[in-house]
């Protein structure tokens, strides 16, 4: 990590509310917590709820800032992006940021003041050929375009999984990247005893969940 000589750090970093980006972020942040780092969390989406609140409430190295922004995978979400970009800068000018970790992106190609990652956890373009097998429609062509212009200025691109890392190369002209896999710290897991259940977790919109399966 680049930080200032003779500073523990501060991360801004931002996180949507309604999917597992949000896990990733808070685990991610109690880690930086254990280096001294300080984390300044962005959140858009939705507001948080009562139990994510809690979540952050307990991390004394984390700064919640709460939007309801639409995010740029959602329905008409460009007036929403644009107005977000414009109060992350004002964020990062404010509270001086050493790194931006941007879960969302689109947001690297912003006039930042310091480095960037951008975090790659999925895409709308590869979620539709894996999905549908075929090309995502003309209306995803801003997105797509969003997304390029974010990946190609970020200073680092990150990705969960080889196959990610390679999807954004192939779909938005990425060059180098890392893969950084998911974990979670278990310490915090307690094992019980197991049950005779099926248990099965994620938006049941989403074809690419696989509920389907469970039916």
């Amino acid at each position: 990590m680049i930080l200032r000589p003779g500073t523990p750090g501060r991360v801004l970093m931002t996180a949507d509310t309604v999917g597992g980006v949000w896990t990733y972020a808070v685990e991610l942040s109690r880690t930086f917590g254990t280096k001294g780092i300080e984390v300044v969390l962005a959140t858009m989406g939705g507001l948080p709820t009562s139990g994510q609140r809690d979540e952050i409430a307990a991390l004394p190295n984390v700064r919640l800032f709460e939007s309801e922004f639409r995010l740029p995978w959602m329905d008409h979400p460009w007036d929403d992006v644009g107005r977000a970009g414009a109060w992350l800068l004002d964020l990062a000018q404010q509270l001086e940021p050493d790194i931006i970790h941007l879960n969302e992106p689109v947001y690297a190609a912003l006039p930042w003041a310091g480095p960037t990652v951008a975090v790659a956890h999925s895409c709308v373009l590869s979620w539709w050929e894996s999905v549908w097998h075929m090309s995502a429609p003309a209306q995803w062509d801003q997105y797509a375009h969003a997304m390029r212009e974010g990946l190609q200025a970020a200073y680092q691109v990150v990705a969960p999984s080889t196959w990610m890392l390679n999807e954004v190369r192939r779909l938005y002209d990425v060059r180098g990247g890392q893969v950084i896999p998911n974990g979670r710290d278990s310490q915090g897991l307690t094992p019980e005893p197991k049950a005779p259940l099926i248990f099965a977790a994620g938006r049941l919109w989403d074809e690419a969940k696989n509920l389907i399966a469970l039916e």
